[in-house]
């Protein structure tokens, strides 16, 4: 799918989860926002719902992993481009690989852990679940280009990033940061906030 868009404001927007009530309102009737929690780890952040409906989509049309966590799923963001879905039944994978300065392709991979899934009879329901995660993606696609838009009106400052949403946002941004000041990272740049 392509972005007329800068890479990095793909991978804010998935970092970030205070924008699913109004962009997403279907998945968040679904996953409501007050059951995420947020993570941050040396090289990658992210997200956890802990009300995450498998069968919404699909029914119970795959085997789900038996040892994982109830109804939750996690969003994980390897930087500096590649997401990930992991869900009880499935998981997917997103590279966003940048063209230009203001265009990015965003390739979509979805994986089941079920043997049996690749069988033509489940051929509906795959293409019933990769329907609902393009769904939740072409959802993203109007804002983070207006964003893009954004970033060249007179009238932007840089933005802000929300002490209560944006930690996922931030952590990358200082990511980035540290890596433009020491490309080769021999040195440990420190940037105060």
């Amino acid at each position: 799918m392509p972005f007329a868009a800068n890479w990095k404001l793909c991978l804010e927007n998935n970092l970030e989860a205070y924008h699913l009530p109004w962009v997403h309102p279907e998945l968040c009737a679904q996953s409501p926002l007050e059951n995420h929690e947020q993570f941050l780890g040396d090289n990658f952040a992210g997200q956890i719902t802990l009300d995450y409906d498998h069968s919404s989509i699909t029914g119970d049309a795959f085997s789900t992993v038996a040892t994982w966590p109830g109804r939750s799923a996690e969003y994980p963001t390897l930087y500096p481009n590649l997401f990930l879905g992991l869900q009880c039944d499935h998981f997917w994978t997103r590279i966003i690989t940048p063209v230009t300065v203001s265009e990015t392709i965003d390739s979509l991979q979805i994986y089941y852990f079920d043997d049996n899934a690749s069988d033509p009879k489940l051929g509906e329901v795959r293409a019933q679940r990769t329907a609902a995660w393009k769904q939740v993606f072409t959802e993203d696609q109007g804002v983070v280009e207006g964003m893009q838009r954004g970033r060249h009106s007179p009238a932007f400052d840089g933005g802000r990033f929300s002490e209560v949403m944006d930690a996922p946002s931030h952590h990358f941004a200082q990511w980035a940061a540290r890596r433009l000041a020491d490309p080769a990272g021999t040195q440990r740049v420190s940037l105060r906030v």
